[in-house]
């Protein structure tokens, strides 16, 4: 029988990210529904396409990804299924969230701007990766001194 071992280390590694995620994505969400709310008022945005809506997150989809990026940089034992599980229940949180704080059961309103989060913690993910993975191949052919 196998024991599962969760280090205090990755315990806080996972409450840090998930608290860093839910303050990011509350107030990525609140200006991508203010920006959404505006649509068609006076000085308002104006929404055409799905591509309309991605200004308001952007920033936010950026600052995200680093914390994805740092810890599969820094740490061997960060994978992305740890990343995913994060990511997922933080959105969720907020999500569930703003729908009870808005009144409403429309959930494609706060699951539309979601992909381009999953989309950056997967890049942030992949290029802490490929970051480890350079600083490793550079470490492993330093020559040694005598």
């Amino acid at each position: 029988m196998e024991t599962f071992v969760v280090e205090r280390r990755k315990i806080f590694q996972y409450v840090g990210l998930f608290l860093f995620l839910v303050f990011v994505y509350a107030v990525a969400l609140s200006r991508y529904l203010d920006f959404v709310s505006a649509d068609g008022k006076v000085g308002g945005p104006v929404i055409n396409t799905p591509l309309d809506l991605m200004p308001p997150i952007i920033r936010f989809c950026i600052l995200s990804a680093l914390p994805f990026a740092g810890l599969a940089c820094y740490e061997k034992n960060w994978r992305s299924s740890d990343a995913a599980a994060i990511c997922a229940a933080a959105w969720a949180i907020v999500a569930a969230g703003f729908m009870v704080k808005l009144h409403t059961n429309c959930i494609i309103l706060v699951a539309f701007p979601s992909p381009p989060f999953i989309a950056s913690a997967t890049v942030g993910h992949a290029a802490g990766r490929a970051t480890r993975f350079i600083f490793d191949k550079a470490v492993s052919n330093r020559p040694v001194s005598s």
